[in-house]
This record gives structure tokens, C-alpha cells and sequence, in this order.
């Protein structure tokens, strides 16, 4: 069959209708769909910051030293709390001289391991802070009450003369001299000779407003029960910066690990490791926590972990979406980091 020119235009014209129509249906549903459901922009957004956190990638690693590498950057390669004390407590008393011993100290999978491996280093000539220490038995001046029993094993007891070391200390109530210390069965004559003048068994002064007078406590203290008068005690710290502690304690609801201190500008390595000498946080310690779905914006915005923005930004998405169902839920809001999430968190509760 042959069609005519007009025929064929027909034809053509006839497949435009036929094809916009299709266009015109398929828009309608679109439309009517679209239409039909009210889209919360906003929860359109939380959706989108939850998809970029979901596509979190993982740190870019630079060359650094572990004998000085600072703790927040420690954080951000990704150890936990328990590795950081770790970390804290090695560093106090000694160095890191290889690479494996930073995986044998920290606990690091293996997995970090091989990240970091290539990325750390060492100083040709290690510089000591104010405390001595004898390179050649690898001893440095220490607190023997503050000593765990493997600390004892690293400085060349056995396990069992540890476990007594330790033993002994916690029946005495801790040493208060180094006599005291010299009464021990298993510390030989010549092992006292090597250690001895490294024992600096501190005196910390504490408060006893009952009788009005001075008392000598040995051990750590909990930090959060401390008064201005026990941290002064701390070499480097006068009245000033005792008030500045009390103050940061207050404000941060407590004090949680004990590197938080390095956050004060005037608190440098040598006042820091006094500090974790001289007090500690008990393991039940619990902070104050500010319930997010109640808090008003001027009492959230007034902790130190919390920016304004991130107040901002956490009060509105529970007045004007929802309450919050866990603390959780907050690392998907703007203006707040997986690093600064790990730090506030422990601070935060949703009731």
C-alpha cells in the first residue's frame, strides 16, 4: 500500500498525539504522586548528612613520631579510650624505641598496624624531659605506689615477686618512705642499690577541715573529688591554674579520661605527667549528663565540647522533627565530627 504525501503527514502527526498524550498520563501520575505526599525538607537534609557520614572515609596518615605524637591525632587514627590510656600510662615511664612495640603496647590490630607502619618514626637522639633516667638499666624516676604489677615485671621482677610488691603495698596502705620499701623479702639488697634513687614516693597534701591541720595521703587521687589545695601540690600549678582545673571540671561535668587535661593551654608534658602521677579517674566514675530532649539552648551551648552551631543544630532538629530516640542520633547533624561525637557523648543522655 502506497500513501500519499498528505497521508504520511497524517500518519506522523497522528504518532506526535498519540506519544504526547503518553507524556501528558505519565506526568499526571508523577504529578498527582508528588502531590500527594508533603516532603519535609528537613528530614530530607538529615537524610542526606547521614548518607555523607555513611561515607566517611578513613584518615590520611603523615609521618609522626610515637613518643610525641599528640593524643587527639592518636584518636583519629583510630584508637580507642582503653588503647589512649595505654598510651598514657607507657609514656609516663618510658619510650618507644621500635616500631613493634607500638603494636605490642597499644594492642593495634593488625590491619592498623600495616597502615601505620609506614608512616612512623623515630628520633636519632631522644631528648628526656626533667626526670632522670638511666639509659643503661632503663630505670627513670617513679612513684612506687603508683607502679601496677606490670610495671614491676618492666623494670626486671618476676611476675610472683610483683604480685607481692603489690600485694604488700595495698596491705600497708602504700608505701610512706623507702624504708618501707626496703622491708619487702623479695627486693634484694643489690636490686634496692639500683633502684633506690629512683623512688620518689610522693607526699600529697589534702584538706582535713574537721581538725584544721595537714595530713600526708599516699597514692592517686580521683580527680574529680580533688580540691584546689591538691592540685596545687602538683609542681607547676598555683593558685591560678588550680582554679582553672576546678572551673574546667565544673563545666564539663566532670572529668572522664585523664588526657582531657591536655585541652588547657598551660597544662605542657612535664605538668601533665605530674598530674597523671597525682590523680586518677575511678573506673564507676559516671559524669553529669544533659538530656537532649529537654536541655534549653543556653545550657547546651555553655559545655566546652559544644559550639553554638552544634547547639543550634541539635535543638532544632528536636523541635521541630522529633525527639531524639538515643545520643546516637546526633553524629548525623551538622557542625559535629566522628572525633568530637567520641568526646561528648559520654556527656549527653536522651530521655
Amino acid at each position: 500500500m502506497k500513501f500519499s504525501k498528505s497521508d504520511r503527514f497524517g500518519l506522523f502527526a497522528l504518532v506526535l498525539v498519540i506519544v504526547g498524550l503518553q507524556f501528558i498520563i505519565v506526568k499526571d501520575d508523577i504529578w498527582v504522586i508528588d502531590s500527594s505526599v508533603e516532603v519535609d525538607e528537613k528530614l530530607e537534609k538529615y537524610i542526606a548528612q547521614i548518607e555523607l557520614v555513611n561515607s566517611f572515609k578513613k584518615p590520611k596518615y603523615f609521618k609522626f613520631n610515637p613518643n610525641k605524637l599528640d593524643v587527639k591525632y592518636w584518636k583519629y587514627f583510630g584508637l580507642s579510650d582503653n588503647q589512649i590510656y595505654l598510651l598514657d600510662s607507657f609514656r609516663v615511664k618510658s619510650k618507644f624505641v621500635d616500631k613493634n612495640q607500638v603494636q605490642e603496647v597499644l594492642k593495634i590490630s593488625k590491619k592498623l598496624f600495616v597502615e601505620l607502619t609506614p608512616y612512623i618514626y623515630f628520633s636519632k637522639k631522644y631528648k628526656s624531659t626533667s626526670k632522670k633516667v638511666d639509659e643503661k638499666n632503663n630505670y627513670s624516676e617513679f612513684d612506687p605506689n603508683s607502679y601496677s604489677v606490670s610495671d614491676w615485671e618492666n623494670i626486671g621482677f618476676s611476675k610472683k615477686q610483683a604480685m607481692s610488691i603489690v600485694s604488700y603495698k595495698d596491705k600497708i596502705g602504700g608505701f610512706k618512705s623507702k624504708k618501707d620499701f626496703k622491708k619487702l623479702f623479695v627486693v634484694s639488697d643489690k636490686k634496692y642499690l639500683e633502684i633506690e634513687k629512683y623512688l620518689k614516693i610522693r607526699k600529697i597534701i589534702t584538706e582535713d577541715s574537721d581538725n584544721n591541720y595537714n595530713k600526708i595521703v599516699v597514692g592517686k587521687i580521683d580527680i574529680n573529688k580533688a580540691t584546689l589545695m591538691q592540685f596545687k601540690s602538683v609542681s607547676g600549678i598555683g593558685d591560678k591554674y588550680a582554679k582553672l582545673l576546678l572551673d574546667r571540671r565544673i563545666k564539663l561535668g566532670g572529668i572522664c579520661k585523664m588526657y582531657q587535661l591536655k585541652e588547657l593551654n598551660f597544662i605542657n608534658d612535664e605538668i601533665y605527667v605530674d598530674l597523671i602521677k597525682t590523680f586518677k579517674v575511678n573506673d564507676e566514675f559516671v559524669p553529669v549528663q544533659i538530656n537532649i530532649n529537654t536541655v534549653k539552648f543556653d545550657v547546651l551551648k555553655s559545655h566546652p565540647y559544644i559550639s553554638w552551631k552544634l547547639a543550634k543544630s541539635i535543638v532544632d532538629f528536636r523541635d521541630n522533627f522529633r525527639k531524639y530516640k538515643s545520643v546516637d542520633e546526633i553524629i548525623n547533624l551538622e557542625f559535629i565530627s566522628v572525633y568530637n561525637f567520641d568526646k561528648i557523648k559520654v556527656y549527653l543522655t536522651a530521655e
